[in-house]
């Protein structure tokens, strides 16, 4: 009875952190759509020319909704991985960087230290670590660098020192564990970069287009 009651509550956040996905790759395809209808409209408002419509219907039903599907795509992987960070966070922390720490302190203690030190010894360190150890699957070596390289990017000294990560020039892993769980949901939350760079290139292939077209 407890194993098949806990089924459905163990698949529940594979089955959110899918619908997420789902929904943010069919949310930057709507807008992807609705951007080119504005754009293809603005086309053949500001050009009196037949000349390279048929260009631009392609590129405003085909090319550029394909693009910002694309980018949801990276938005959807982002945001199902910050979901599933919620419930699953401890887990993904033990088997990427608490399993990295853990090489490397029990090699040569003082190492985590080390690596905490700087972002950049930190992910150097990580990349090397991965390179050595080649069994991690590959989609988990991208999270897993996703991952790393933005607690680099948050963790200085002032930060180990106000979440008591280091204490007396030692590092309290359970601390640090905790801290770094903690905001991995922030770190997996998805940036709109994708999406801008396609709206700058759909931006810059109609207003070519309309000057070439005068």
């Amino acid at each position: 009875m407890n194993a098949s009651a806990s089924a459905p509550a163990a698949a529940q956040p594979l089955l959110k952190s899918g619908a997420r996905y789902t929904i943010e790759v069919g949310r930057c395809i709507l807008f992807g759509v609705v951007i080119s209808a504005v754009c293809a409209g603005l086309f053949f408002w500001l050009s009196d020319r037949v000349v390279h419509r048929g260009l631009v219907v392609v590129l405003s039903a085909f090319v550029f909704p394909v693009l910002y599907g694309l980018a949801g795509h990276q938005r959807g992987i982002g945001r199902a991985l910050a979901t599933l960070s919620r419930s699953h966070g401890g887990y993904l922390y033990d088997h990427t960087l608490g399993r990295f720490l853990d090489t490397i302190e029990s090699r040569r203690p003082g190492a985590i230290a080390t690596a905490l030190s700087s972002p950049g010894k930190l992910v150097q360190s990580f990349r090397t670590y991965l390179h050595e150890n080649p069994g991690m699957p590959r989609m988990m070596r991208r999270v897993a660098l996703h991952y790393v390289g933005r607690v680099g990017e948050q963790i200085d000294e002032g930060t180990l020192t106000q979440h008591n990560m280091v204490v007396d020039g030692r590092v309290n892993a359970a601390a640090l564990r905790h801290w770094a769980v903690e905001r991995m949901h922030d770190q997996f939350l998805p940036s709109w970069k994708g999406f801008g760079i396609v709206f700058s290139l759909q931006v810059l292939a109609i207003g070519a287009l309309v000057w070439a077209s005068r």
